[in-house]
């Protein structure tokens, strides 16, 4: 059993006074313990201020990591992308648990091992897959410890002025972007209703929604969804498509696209009375996307549905025997990831367009941006003016006032990394505006930010550069970075691979200096919808089954981002965005053939990121002759992209920075 002097805590002193008072709410509902989950209602990565639960009683704001009350303990699970930030964030009394780390048990193992007693979870925040896990978990641990659903959450209790949940107007995101019209998209998931013999879909999560009818809201801070439920259902009227929604966010727009496509809108405040009335025989929920409630109500149904066969058995008990053990079986949710996931992940032709265009605006306003900060940082030239002092805060605002001139522009994708020296290591940093360093010349700046396009796009890019003169092993270990990054973008590799089996490409170079770095390669990315996307990715090991079992399709997008971090000194990442293209192994006498049914089918990455790598950054000694070449083809695209985009007469400066930092090495 762990104790505060166990050695795999983060101690922290004293106990802040919240954590008191829940303390006491965990007597008052007959707790021994009480989870608190980093998401909402639908299961989001990203949450709004109302939903950022954890957040408010341990004071660790990362979006990623778990949280656990006891009557005497309170400890946060989170990965490695931020240990450092929760170490710095935690209140008093609160304790991090390294996750992944040798010796620090999972969060259900820990539980099943410490506690004895009801454990209490908010059914309208934890998911299925989670709450069967815990179950699971705690029997094996004894019958004393058991899962109580708590209907009122006990950190709202304690919430004074908490923040109301956002109503922002929903509008059409129009068909010359999405490509594929809200009827075709429901074809196919009636059509797969069919196939898997279900005769309701209840979809949960935000970005599946948007995608499906073809809307964006923004209710999020950085992600284009808002707050609804959309169930398919098949049944004797036919097929119903319901929007369950905050009526009066729908635009006029919004109201005639949903009309026109077949879908009704009704309050969401109908949904949970709409399945405790549900005729459904056997519903399709996502168990990692849908919220225990969602199954509460249902079961509802399924209860009152049983109590009526039961009157009817009693009148023909033998003759409707078989018939009811076959309801019984139909009955049963079916329990399995929704289809949207991959739908979305596969871009079509009209998105990958879009999606091209918005990555040529951005580099664009990077090039401005790196422009700009060569010629403004204190130690470079510039005209004779006094010197103004930028700090991690100032320059990340600064990038978006480039970025805001874009067409297209919507806002970030998310909260940009500026990060300066020793804060680069702290892989999730985000500056603010009180604890912002300056940045000057002196050391490595590391800079990881994206945008939101209505044309489709959804970028997430990173470099690293140095405004002075970089030291040898700065060098060297960029340049580390930097031969793991082509590594990755040239692998090509047979239909049916998984992005795990890829990862080892993006370390092995810097396997041979002994570097590593404790995050994912890669992870899918949205149209215009969330910056991380499932449920594919490139991961050397990953708590989402969904990268271990989802293969890499021709369409799909996802990040090449190898890092190195060096604690209180630097930290190095980059990143581009690649696209999984169809690969023409060569032909002809010199070659091998093979018959046409046993040649198995090849992909390979377009990189389809171009912001100029920093040259002066790179250890030519350790550069491969294909590497070399690499970099100058990848430099010769950039500048074939970025020229057009850089042709107005107030682009002079950064279109001479571009062509400057593209030379050939």
């Amino acid at each position: 059993r762990l104790t505060r002097s166990h050695p795999i805590f983060l101690m922290t002193e004293d106990v802040d006074p919240l954590l008191v008072e829940l303390r006491g709410k965990l007597k008052e509902n007959d707790l021994v313990a009480y989870i608190i989950p980093p998401g909402d209602a639908h299961q989001s990565e990203y949450v709004a201020e109302c939903d950022m639960r954890r957040a408010f009683i341990s004071g660790f704001n990362g979006s990623a990591g778990t949280g656990v009350v006891t009557l005497n303990h309170a400890l946060v699970w989170t990965d490695s992308r931020y240990f450092l930030q929760a170490s710095k964030q935690l209140k008093k009394g609160w304790n991090l648990m390294k996750k992944g780390s040798p010796g620090v048990p999972k969060l259900t193992d820990w539980i099943g091992n410490n506690v004895k007693g009801n454990v209490g979870v908010d059914p309208t925040l934890y998911s299925i897959k989670g709450f069967i896990s815990l179950s699971s978990k705690l029997k094996k641990a004894g019958k004393t410890t058991k899962v109580k659903l708590v209907e009122s959450n006990l950190v709202d209790e304690l919430w004074k002025n908490r923040p109301k949940r956002p109503a922002n107007p929903i509008v059409v995101h129009p068909l010359q972007f999405s490509g594929v019209s809200v009827p075709l998209k429901l074809e196919k998931l009636y059509s797969q209703m069919t196939h898997r013999e279900t005769d309701l879909m209840v979809v949960c999560a935000l970005d599946e929604i948007a995608y499906i009818l073809n809307l964006r809201g923004d209710d999020i801070k950085y992600n284009p969804v808002f707050y609804s439920y959309l169930t398919l259902r098949i049944g004797e009227e036919g097929r119903v498509s319901t929007l369950y929604v905050d009526k009066s966010q729908l635009t006029e727009g919004a109201i005639k696209h949903l009309n026109e496509s077949g879908v009704t809108a009704r309050s969401s405040q109908d949904l949970q009375s709409d399945l405790r009335s549900s005729k459904s025989e056997r519903p399709w929920l996502d168990p990692s996307k849908t919220s225990v409630w969602i199954q509460q109500a249902l079961s509802m149904r399924r209860v009152a549905s049983e109590g009526k066969e039961k009157e009817s058995e009693a009148k023909n008990s033998e003759a409707e025997s078989e018939n009811t053990e076959t309801h019984a079986k139909n009955s049963e949710p079916l329990l399995e990831d929704s289809p949207i996931g991959l739908m979305k992940a596969v871009k079509n032709e009209k998105e990958l367009e879009g999606i091209i265009m918005a990555h040529e605006l951005d580099a664009a306003a990077l090039c401005k941006f790196f422009s700009w900060i060569h010629a403004e940082i204190p130690g470079k030239p510039t005209d004779k003016k006094e010197k103004k002092e930028w700090n991690e805060w100032t320059l990340a605002e600064k990038l978006a006032s480039f970025r805001e001139k874009n067409k297209y522009y919507v806002g970030p994708s998310f909260s940009t990394i500026s990060s300066f020296g020793e804060n680069g290591a702290v892989i999730h940093y985000s500056p603010t505006e009180k604890s912002a360093l300056p940045v000057d010349d002196s050391g490595l700046y590391l800079l990881d930010s994206g945008g939101q396009y209505q044309c489709g796009g959804t970028t997430d890019v990173t470099r690293t550069i140095h405004l002075g003169d970089p030291t040898s092993l700065e060098k060297r270990c960029y340049t580390r970075v930097l031969q793991g990054n082509i590594a990755l973008s040239e692998a090509v590799f047979p239909e049916g691979t998984v992005g795990p089996k890829l990862d080892v490409l993006a370390r092995g170079p810097l396997w041979r200096d002994g570097l590593q770095y404790r995050h994912g390669t890669g992870h899918g990315v949205g149209s215009y919808l969330n910056v991380h996307e499932g449920p594919h990715g490139i991961s050397a090991s990953s708590s989402n089954k969904g990268i271990e079992t989802t293969a890499l399709k021709s369409g799909m997008l996802v990040t090449n981002e190898p890092g190195y971090y060096l604690a209180g000194k630097f930290g190095i990442r980059i990143e581009n965005m690649m696209v999984v293209r169809p690969f023409d192994p060569p032909k002809g006498e010199a070659f091998p053939k093979m018959e046409a049914k046993s040649q198995p089918k090849y992909l390979k990455f377009e990189t389809i990121c171009w912001a100029p790598l920093q040259s002066n950054l790179i250890d030519m000694e350790l550069m491969s002759k294909y590497e070399i070449s690499w970099v100058n083809s990848y430099h010769s695209e950039c500048r074939r992209r970025l020229r057009p985009r850089l042709a107005g007469p107030e682009d002079k400066n950064a279109l001479e920075w571009m062509l400057k930092a593209t030379e050939p090495i």
